[in-house]
């Protein structure tokens, strides 16, 4: 059951942004040669929250085999708030691969660049890996699963001022952050896997009085086989609530699903 990168550089990523990343927790692999998938997922987030806090998601992840153990993927998600207001959307491309591959233990490497925002302006890159360790070979019992990723982005500290049109006041600053998930998955029965999942990112060119770690998601996925092409993903993710400076800045807790659908395409389709 372990699919396409659907939770690691994509979560990240557009959370730098208003449109927040579909994701289901999950771990990587590569695909066979020639083989392929399509990914269809929706959701809503900030359930708790104020009104025009929540949001609205839908996403579509498209991952295909190039050689043995090197696959890529492309992604395209658009959310708004619950009033379908303020929308926006990103692009994704990625590429993964796995050059150790055992009964036990296994490494993935990843790349991936993001376009999003306004007229997808902003750009960014996200390096990382994946470690794993099963119990049992092809997930058959239990196994836990570390991600880390660099996403390097930059974020607009200055805006031009239209008054003064022969001066260029527009300025940016470099804002790259460490991404870590720690997840672990319990195979409950065949085709059926319980997965719990932690994400938090270190900033690591903090402003002020901005603080360097950042709580991020706890996550319980439930994801089921319905037949050999076809797989369900369901998750509820909480937000957990962090105080910062200034505390206008706070995030309260609040409640995500994310439901989704992964359709396995034949070799060579």
């Amino acid at each position: 059951m372990k699919k396409i990168a659907r939770v690691t550089i994509l979560t990240i990523i557009f959370t730098l942004s208003f449109v927040t990343a579909l994701f289901a927790a999950d771990t990587l692999e590569t695909f066979d040669p020639g083989a392929s998938d399509v990914e269809f997922f929706g959701g809503f987030e900030g359930i708790g929250l104020d009104k025009y806090q929540k949001g609205l998601s839908m996403e579509i992840v498209y991952g295909y085999g190039l050689i043995e153990n090197f696959s890529a993927s492309v992604a395209l998600s658009a959310g708004s708030n619950e009033y379908f207001g303020d929308g926006s959307a990103a692009l994704s491309f990625g590429i993964f691969g796995t050059p150790l591959d055992t009964d036990h233990f296994d490494l993935d490497l990843m790349l991936n660049a993001s376009v999003e925002g306004a007229g997808l302006a902003d750009f960014s890159i996200a390096p990382g890996l994946e470690l794993n360790f099963d119990l049992k070979p092809d997930q058959a019992l239990w196994g836990i699963y570390l991600i880390i990723e660099e996403v390097l982005a930059g974020e607009k500290t200055t805006e031009d001022d239209p008054t003064t049109a022969a001066i260029d006041e527009t300025a940016f600053t470099f804002k790259p952050v460490t991404a870590l998930t720690l997840g672990t998955y319990l195979t409950v029965k065949d085709g059926h896997q319980l997965f719990l999942q932690f994400d938090s990112e270190i900033l690591n060119n903090p402003e002020g009085t901005e603080k360097t770690f950042h709580v991020g998601n706890l996550a319980l996925g439930y994801n089921v086989m319905l037949n050999d092409n076809i797989e369900l993903v369901n998750e509820v993710a909480f937000a957990l609530p962090q105080n910062f400076d200034p505390p206008e800045e706070d995030k309260d807790f609040s409640v995500a699903i994310t439901v989704g659908i992964v359709v396995t395409l034949p070799d060579k389709f």
